[in-house]
């Protein structure tokens, strides 16, 4: 017998409320990793994506957290996604060197590696 109506949509539902949290997801790593990898982006828009990445990651009213594919990990770390050698995830940034003075690390290192952290 076919389940009834209610519970196969109700499923239904449920698994396209998952993809779409996953696809946010991978979203929100793109538009985290396209800001800290442009150089003309200012630190603080840096610092304000990075924040506001953190703040998609906690969980909601109802206690739930975003759903990331296995790729998207990898991606948020390593970003090799793509192969252009200036993009980078967030264990590169957390180590990048300030242009400014070569013996320090950049102004988002600290917040990069708090994120990483909190991970």
């Amino acid at each position: 017998n076919p389940p009834p109506l209610s519970l196969s949509l109700s499923l239904s539902l449920s698994r396209a409320m998952v993809a779409g949290t996953e696809d946010q997801s991978c979203e929100e790593i793109r538009t985290l990793l396209k800001a800290l990898n442009n150089r003309r982006t200012s630190s603080k828009e840096k610092l304000r994506r990075l924040k506001a990445f953190r703040t998609y990651l906690e969980p909601d009213k109802s206690n739930s957290t975003p759903l990331f594919y296995d790729d998207d990990i990898r991606e948020l770390f390593l970003d090799d996604a793509d192969e252009d050698e200036t993009a980078s995830g967030l264990l590169r940034i957390c180590s990048e060197r300030s242009r400014q003075n070569r013996h320090q690390l950049t102004k988002v290192a600290l917040d990069t590696l708090q994120l990483i952290h909190f991970l």
